[in-house]
């Protein structure tokens, strides 16, 4: 049964802690599948491309983005090749899943955001100067800690936030 043997697998990667947000990732693409499927159980068989592609334009019509739309196939993707994996044994010939649901699926065109996402140099120095109000309320921490943030991960050369995060001393 795919979900169950999906879950396993996640559950897997969540035992190492620098996975954890990967697994969160899966869990929730996993959860979002199976409200698509409004089934609790789905065998491995019962996917089709047809299904997937349903699944696909469920996505799109929720308003998720292509590239969205894309992660979350592709999770779903992953988890039924480590499923497969689990159940088939290419050495001895013994496939007891033998179908691929992905194989003929249309995904949404992606346009590539690889464009200049430069600050201006006039835009850096609003973010430097950006007003802090004085005190110690709640608000004024979190203005100045976005700020302290956004310029370390800027001096740091775009450093990814998640990796900025794991930083230990």
């Amino acid at each position: 049964e795919f979900f169950s043997e999906a879950q396993k697998c996640i559950d897997r990667i969540a035992e190492n802690p620098k996975s954890v947000r990967t697994a969160t990732v899966y869990y929730s693409s996993l959860n979002l599948f199976k409200e698509y499927s409004k089934r609790n159980k789905l065998y491995t068989f019962e996917m089709t491309s047809k299904m997937m592609q349903g699944y696909i334009d469920y996505l799109a019509k929720m308003g998720k983005e292509p590239a969205t739309i894309m992660n979350r196939v592709t999770i779903v993707r992953r988890l039924f090749n480590k499923v497969k994996d689990v159940h088939n044994d290419y050495d001895l010939g013994i496939l007891n899943v033998k179908n691929y649901p992905f194989r003929k699926l249309k995904y949404p065109y992606v346009v590539s955001q690889a464009g200049n996402k430069a600050l201006s140099l006039a835009d850096l120095r609003k973010v430097i100067s950006v007003p802090i109000p004085e005190g110690k309320g709640y608000r004024a921490y979190e203005l100045e800690y976005g700020r302290d943030y956004f310029m370390l991960s800027f001096y740091l050369i775009g450093i990814n936030p998640a990796d900025m995060w794991d930083l230990k001393k």
